[in-house]
């Protein structure tokens, strides 16, 4: 089993898995431009997903380019939706805390 907590627990690669949800391939110069981060970044967090699981990399060559490009795995949906699960139900709670927290200034 993943452990979720120790790989989710960085906004940048909850908003990869979020990116690749749909299936579709990208390259790591196409998930950092869409998270607006640096190639380099997005690879480091790309590596980490690939070793708890979450993700895949497959080799493309394009012309004379080799590119890697990532899909999620069925894993990585699982502790996706597990992790937005657990947070929607902190929510109820966290709310409380942020309302006590006003009326009480």
């Amino acid at each position: 089993m993943v452990n979720k907590d120790n790989v989710l627990h960085s906004r940048t690669r909850e908003e990869i898995l979020r990116i690749l949800y749909d299936g579709e391939e990208r390259s790591a110069y196409r998930i950092a431009k869409e998270l607006g981060i640096a190639v380099a970044t997005a690879v480091d967090h790309l590596q980490k997903l690939v070793e708890e699981g979450m993700i895949v990399c497959r080799n493309a060559d394009i012309g004379n380019i080799n590119r890697r490009h990532y899909r999620i795995t069925e894993e990585g949906k699982t502790a996706l939706l597990e992790f937005t699960e657990e947070n929607l139900r902190r929510l109820p709670s966290q709310i409380q805390e942020y309302i006590k927290e006003i009326i009480s200034e």
